[in-house]
């Protein structure tokens, strides 16, 4: 069914799986960590305790990401005859079995049931909209000779009226903005994105982004922004036109939102009324169920034929003072030095220069800063909901160093005695730095705060404790020189890719 890596967690079945799997074994599903990659996966657990424990967060992560992965969670034997292969003989088979299993997590699934083929799983799995799914039992069921084959479902196209309708109201648009959040997840959309708004000259900002949408260096990608009160582009408030590509969530209206007479057209390749989401609504004059990339090329291929029609009657659409007017950069600097997010970040750039990277990113309230300053290219680029944990598993990896940026927070609750262990277990090394601001910011409260302050742990030799000293760790004190800082981030690097060591640094950056 094109699965080829399976994250297994057995729990009482693991000695029957394991003898009768084959290739690369290893105990321990860390499927918190599979957003971000959108080939088709396998996580398997044990019973309503592996479904609860070991899925966690991640069936969140997985929703919200769009991740295509089939989740198989076995259930307890359901008979005690022991002259029944597969009868019950332990304790906890009774007290892990439960009426509806799938009931933990069925709202968060594209889809819950028996499967009958395993041809079936790569068209549910790949076919729009992706997402988990989770079955109980897969049988194979003898299928006639010349059966019809297993094809993902083609993805759909604007109607010509509405690409019409989009195209005139950006090409006469004085003002206009496109707002994406997952796009990137189709690599041909974001050539089909930055086409037209190199056409255009049209600005682009990314909300919540969980990958790559824009590379960091496109003239025209003006903001990224988690939607806090104050961060939206100023552009939001005076667009006139704006078009919505594959976000969820464009604008928090009680914090900022478009005039209302902007003209909003929404797409969305998957979902376009999220019915995942209890609630969800954006005043809008078009919504449609169209891919991001045919939609686009349909939207571009509009513009060039207005074009040609207006130049006729000698009122041309681009390359006109109103669209050149449009096409002006913002330059960005560094602020003078002290140890902040943003300095720390810019020294990782730097530092990561000419290698190809994985960068996972669970800044928390440093989510904005890590995109921005790192500004990355590709669209490979994870971000990863409620903790850090193991990122990468196996030197096979398509990258040269697998980069897990978070707070303090995040550190702790990502389990790192287990993590660091697991990656020298496994001869799994990653660089971990820490954005520590002394506690945990997110709730925006001072009496709220549960932070250690300055007086909390050491978290590099945490790591180093957790891995039987062969992770490298250091931490950096806020008083530490700019050339102090981007020695140590070049050590770290080369601890991971020259050594293959786990490398941690604990940045203790100005709250």
């Amino acid at each position: 069914c094109g699965i080829t890596h399976a994250f297994v967690n057995w729990g009482s079945d693991h000695p029957g799986y394991w003898k009768s799997s084959s290739g690369n074994r290893s105990r321990g599903t860390d499927f918190r960590l599979r957003p971000g990659f959108w080939e088709a996966r396998a996580v398997i657990v044990h019973t309503d305790v592996g479904t609860q424990v070991r899925l966690a967060g991640a069936v969140h992560n997985a929703d919200k990401s769009r991740t295509p992965v089939l989740i198989y969670a076995g259930a307890s034997p359901s008979t005690v005859d022991q002259d029944i292969r597969g009868g019950r003989n332990e304790w906890n088979m009774y007290t892990q079995d439960i009426h509806d299993q799938p009931a933990i997590v069925r709202q968060y699934m594209r889809f819950t049931a028996q499967i009958s083929s395993s041809k079936h799983v790569s068209q549910m799995i790949m076919s729009e909209p992706q997402g988990p799914i989770m079955e109980e039992e897969i049988t194979d069921i003898p299928e006639p000779s010349g059966m019809l084959k297993w094809p993902i479902i083609e993805p759909a196209a604007l109607s010509e009226s509405a690409a019409k309708r989009i195209a005139q109201a950006l090409s006469s648009a004085r003002h206009p903005l496109i707002i994406t959040s997952h796009l990137g997840r189709n690599p041909a959309a974001v050539d089909s994105l930055l086409a037209l708004s190199m056409l255009l000259a049209l600005p682009i900002v990314a909300t919540c982004p969980a990958v790559v949408n824009t590379p960091f260096s496109h003239p025209y990608f003006c903001k990224l922004t988690y939607l806090q009160p104050g961060t939206h582009s100023p552009l939001l408030r005076r667009a006139d036109v704006i078009l919505v590509l594959d976000a969820d969530i464009a604008w928090v209206p009680a914090n900022e939102a478009p005039s209302a007479s902007a003209r909003v057209f929404v797409l969305n390749s998957a979902d376009p009324l999220n019915t995942n989401v209890g609630y969800w609504h954006v005043d809008a004059e078009l919504v449609a169920k169209a891919d991001a990339a045919s939609a686009l090329e349909q939207i571009f291929t509009e513009v060039r034929a207005l074009d040609t029609v207006a130049r006729d009657v000698g009122k041309p659409i681009l390359h006109t003072e109103g669209v050149l007017a449009r096409g002006k950069r913002k330059a960005k600097v560094h602020a003078d030095w002290r140890l902040t997010a943003a300095n720390a970040l810019g020294g990782l750039r730097k530092a990561l220069a000419g290698k190809r990277t994985l960068v996972l990113n669970e800044g928390v309230t440093n989510y904005p800063a890590v995109w921005e300053h790192l500004r990355p290219e590709a669209r490979r680029w994870g971000r990863i909901s409620g903790r850090q944990s193991q990122p990468c598993r196996g030197r096979d990896c398509a990258f040269d160093i697998v980069v897990a940026i978070v707070g303090d927070g995040s550190f702790v609750f990502g389990a790192p005695s287990a993590a660091y262990w697991m990656a020298r277990r496994y001869d799994t090394p990653y660089l971990t730095v820490i954005l520590n601001n002394g506690g945990w910011q997110v709730s925006h409260n001072d009496r709220l705060s549960i932070g250690m302050g300055a007086e909390c742990p050491d978290y590099s030799q945490i790591a180093v404790a957790a891995s039987g000293n062969v992770a490298w760790g250091r931490r950096v004190a806020s008083d530490t020189s700019l050339d102090d800082l981007n020695v140590m981030l070049t050590e770290a690097v080369s601890v991971v890719v020259e050594q293959g060591r786990c490398a941690v640094l604990d940045v203790q950056i100005e709250a």
